[in-house]
C-alpha cells in the first residue's frame, strides 16, 4: 500500500533527527501488543503505524496520514471525523427502507439519503452545517415508520482516510482553517 496512517498516543515534541528519549514506535496492532499503550503514553509519545482505524480512535490523541511520501493530514481523530461526509448523518434500520428514503429525502436540511447495498441500513446526510437528528426521528415517528438502531454518526475515519489518500490533497486542520 502507498498510504499509511501514523498515530500518536500521549504527548511529546519532535527534537530533530535521531533517537528521541520518551518516544516508542510500533507497527504492531495494539490488540496484539503485550504492553499497555495507554499507561506508557502518560510519559512517552507512542507512534503507531496502522491501518486499523478503530485503534486510532481508541488510543491516539493525534493522527498523521502520509501517502506517497507526502504529509496529507495531521489532526486529532475527532477533527478527522468532522471532515467525514458521515459527520452529523443519521443512520437507521427500517423494514421499509425505500419508503423511508423517499420521505427523508424531502426534509429541508437533508442533502442525500442512501441505502447500504450490503446491510440495507439507511443513512440520511445533512446539508452543510445543519443538524438533522431531531427532524429525521420526528418524521419517522409522525409517519409511523418503524425503525431500530437510530444513530447520530460522529464521522468515519476509514472514509476520511480513503478520501484523503485517493485525492492526494492535504487536509487542513481546524487550526489551519481558522487562520
Amino acid at each position: 500500500a502507498t498510504a499509511r496512517l501514523l498515530a500518536a498516543a500521549g504527548v511529546g515534541t519532535a527534537r530533530g533527527p535521531g533517537p528521541v528519549e520518551g518516544v516508542a514506535v510500533t507497527m504492531a496492532p495494539t490488540g496484539s501488543c503485550d504492553w499497555p499503550i495507554q499507561s506508557m503514553a502518560a510519559d512517552k509519545t507512542i507512534i503507531i503505524s496502522t491501518h486499523i482505524l478503530e485503534e486510532v480512535h481508541a488510543v491516539c490523541s493525534r493522527a498523521v496520514i502520509i501517502a506517497k511520501g507526502r504529509l496529507l493530514a495531521d489532526a486529532t481523530p475527532a477533527e478527522l471525523e468532522r471532515r467525514s461526509r458521515y459527520h452529523g448523518a443519521v443512520s437507521l434500520t427500517t423494514p421499509d427502507a425505500v419508503a423511508a428514503k423517499e420521505g427523508l429525502s424531502r426534509l429541508a436540511d437533508v442533502s442525500a439519503v442512501e441505502i447500504d447495498a450490503q446491510d440495507g441500513r439507511l443513512t440520511a446526510f445533512p446539508s452543510a452545517g445543519k443538524q438533522i437528528f431531531d427532524s429525521v426521528s420526528g418524521y419517522l415517528r409522525e409517519q409511523g415508520i418503524g425503525f431500530s438502531e437510530l444513530q447520530l454518526e460522529q464521522g468515519r475515519l476509514d472514509e476520511v482516510f480513503r478520501s484523503i489518500t485517493r485525492s492526494g490533497e492535504p487536509l487542513l486542520t481546524d487550526a489551519e482553517v481558522a487562520r
